[in-house]
């Protein structure tokens, strides 16, 4: 009865030890494209400017998740809004995860045009690669965001970001959602949990975030009109 105790307990242990072995294996992130070692700031720049952007799914494909919230603006206005949206007042960040410290643009012109692209450095010198891909301004916006460094996205190949405005009266109804690519299994597990918690919390913080710049800016250009 011992022996046969020990080879259960023994037998555990080994799995344990293969799925702990298998997730880490699994969830191995590739090293962030311009981090290389002896990668100067400039060759990091320049290789930001021209690396591809990944073949992505279709958001309804993915692992996603959606907040809304009503902005007291005309709809009208969400267009100069989003496109002078500064990041790091947007999205503050959670206990959880880190908020945005500043971007860097690596385009040439504003940024709410297809093609734009910035580095986004987070407030714990992550960084991602930011794209956007789709823009139907006032109703849509559509982005790509990959190349990360942070270990919260280790289980993430891209993200996938859609605003869209939908007209209500004199008000404008904001739709975020945010969907994401898993590199594989354990990861794609992994990363419903993360998108569902963690992700919607941070997101449902920064959409509070920005429905107040943007109720506070529109405030202030109607005084001035006035």
């Amino acid at each position: 009865m011992f022996e046969k105790d020990h080879m259960v307990s023994r037998m555990k242990k080994a799995l344990s030890f293969a799925l702990a072995s298998l997730t880490l294996l699994a969830c191995a992130s590739p090293p962030a494209i311009g981090y290389e070692p002896q990668t100067t700031p400039a060759e990091r720049d320049e290789l930001h400017r021209t690396t591809p952007i990944p073949a992505t799914a279709s958001i309804d494909e993915l692992t996603s998740t959606t907040v809304t919230a009503v902005f007291d603006v005309p709809q009208e206005y969400m267009t100069a809004w989003f496109t002078e949206l500064p990041l790091d007042k947007a999205l503050p960040g959670t206990d959880e995860l880190p908020g945005v410290a500043r971007t860097e643009p690596l385009t040439e012109g504003p940024w709410g045009v297809k093609g734009a692209r910035r580095r986004v450095v987070l407030k714990d010198d992550s960084t991602a690669l930011e794209q956007i891909v789709e823009v139907e301004l006032p109703n849509r916006v559509q982005y790509v965001v990959w190349n990360y460094t942070s270990d919260a996205a280790k289980y993430v190949e891209y993200g996938i970001g859609e605003f869209r405005f939908v007209r209500a009266g004199d008000k404008t109804e904001v739709h975020w959602t945010y969907a994401f690519s898993a590199r594989g299994w354990p990861a794609s597990w992994f990363l419903g949990g993360f998108v569902d918690g963690d992700y919607r919390d941070m997101m449902t913080k920064s959409l509070g975030a920005m429905k107040r710049l943007a109720e506070e800016g529109w405030r202030r250009r109607t005084e001035q009109k006035g």
